[in-house]
């Protein structure tokens, strides 16, 4: 059966605070790494490598471009989550770009570092691939704001990775900015998604969380007393019918006989 990132109770007593933001919270953290690290801190390397390896522009461009050849597996998406889960698939998908990038600073072939970037890829997109059934299953009422601030951690993580990482390759080499992002991609990136799959209980939606907590009544009833609302307000105004005595049975009944 498909593992998602709790089971489906609500105890107001141990969650005071609904857990999904906290999976959404991790899921920000694990994007920030994965994007951030894996993808806009890269770029970075390509100085480095020229000087180091003699290659030319178009072959470590070509590195940065491995990064994307594994795109169209999304297209197995859904059939993965229901086969092994959301979040086996996402932790693997993590891992993966974190030991791929720990592999990268042991290697000297341009050969060697292009797998590792299409086994980058490969991890990207196990991951990109879960987010919006692990938010669909947390956030029902709020589903677009809940990916749109998911998403929003992968460029964060550009804004903030980089300029770390141009700091840690000036003054300790390419090699120790990879090993630096491999770690940060198993402690800032993996540590907060294994610990919001742990006993933290789900319902069915953040609304009911919500109606919960506040004491609400179900939503179908409170659309339906503002639907009443709506028309004491605003009467409908329906055109009178042309022959309202064809709806009577007996003017049905009585017209055979004159």
């Amino acid at each position: 059966m498909p593992q998602t990132f709790a089971i489906p109770l609500y105890d107001a007593e141990s969650m005071p605070y609904y857990h999904g933001r906290k999976v959404l919270a991790a899921l920000f953290m694990a994007g920030f790494m994965v994007y951030g690290g894996g993808l806009y801190c890269f770029v970075l390397l390509v100085p480095p490598l020229i000087d180091e390896f003699h290659w030319s522009h178009a072959a470590t461009g070509g590195l940065v471009t491995a990064f994307w050849l594994s795109a169209p597996l999304i297209l197995l998406g859904g059939a993965a989550i229901k086969r092994f889960g959301a979040t086996r698939l996402l932790i693997a998908g993590v891992l993966i770009e974190a030991a791929c990038v720990a592999l990268l600073s042991t290697v000297s072939t341009f050969g060697e570092m292009y797998f590792l970037r299409a086994a980058m890829g490969v991890g990207k997109v196990m991951f990109a691939v879960t987010l919006p059934y692990t938010v669909s299953r947390w956030f029902s009422r709020h589903y677009s704001l809940g990916l749109g601030i998911v998403w929003a951690g992968w460029h964060v993580g550009g804004m903030i990775l980089v300029p770390i990482t141009g700091v840690i390759i000036a003054h300790h080499g390419w090699r120790t900015a990879c090993l630096a992002t491999a770690v940060g991609l198993v402690t800032l990136g993996l540590v907060p998604v294994l610990a919001t799959k742990g006993p933290a209980r789900r319902e069915t939606s953040d609304w009911a969380w919500t109606a919960t907590r506040w004491n609400l009544p179900p939503p179908r009833q409170l659309h339906r007393r503002a639907r009443r609302q709506q028309r004491q307000r605003h009467p409908p105004m329906h055109p009178q019918r042309p022959f309202p005595q064809a709806r009577s049975r007996t003017y049905w009944a009585l017209l055979p006989f004159g």
